[in-house]
């Protein structure tokens, strides 16, 4: 994805990391039941199961999912593009732990119980963040893949516009009942 959006002509301007401790499955797997299907002799699968001694495949619980922060080309310095169009640099009041925003952000998973059948959904707390630290109250932010609507979620919520679409019409009813649920909340109409 970075390199497409690199050859699209956006600069890659960071990498961020979404870093949650709650909630990650293992991808590690254990190897008896390998081990038992092999067509040997039952005291060489209990040797081979000893001499593993619970170890699992070399694959570490995700702790982060790597964010990609790209941007398209400047027209002229970062003032004069800022002055024209005013995006392109950060708001670096907007903190989530009282400290100078980092590339590290440090927000748990989606509850299950919030979660609206999307298998990658986002935390809102985390969009918002990222929304407020980027755009300005009243600017638009593209999501063009919207999900079950957690972007356009934290966009109400920060005051900001949205557009966004999906390939997946199952998800497509989701994102816009929850975008009326937050409309209606928050006062806009819809």
């Amino acid at each position: 994805m970075t390199v497409a959006s690199e050859d699209a002509g956006f600069w890659i301007k960071d990498m961020l990391a979404w870093h949650y401790t709650k909630r990650a499955q293992a991808k590690a797997f254990t190897l008896d039941h390998f081990i038992d299907k092999k067509p040997i002799p039952q005291k060489e699968k209990e040797r081979l199961k000893n001499k593993i001694n619970g170890r699992k495949t070399p694959q570490l619980k995700p702790a982060f999912e790597p964010l990609m922060l790209a941007q398209k080309p400047l027209e002229g310095t970062f003032i004069n593009n800022f002055d024209k169009w005013a995006v392109g640099l950060i708001d670096t009041s907007i903190t989530m732990d009282g400290h100078f925003p980092s590339n590290v952000l440090k927000v748990e998973k989606t509850e299950k119980k919030d979660k609206h059948g999307h298998p990658t959904q986002k935390p809102v707390a985390l969009l918002e963040h990222l929304i407020k630290i980027f755009t300005q109250e009243g600017q638009t932010v593209l999501d063009p893949f919207i999900g079950s609507g957690s972007t356009a979620v934290a966009c109400y919520k920060s005051k900001r516009k949205v557009i966004g679409y999906e390939l997946e019409s199952k998800y497509t009813s989701i994102a816009r009942e929850r975008i009326q649920k937050e409309v209606a909340r928050a006062g806009f109409a819809y």
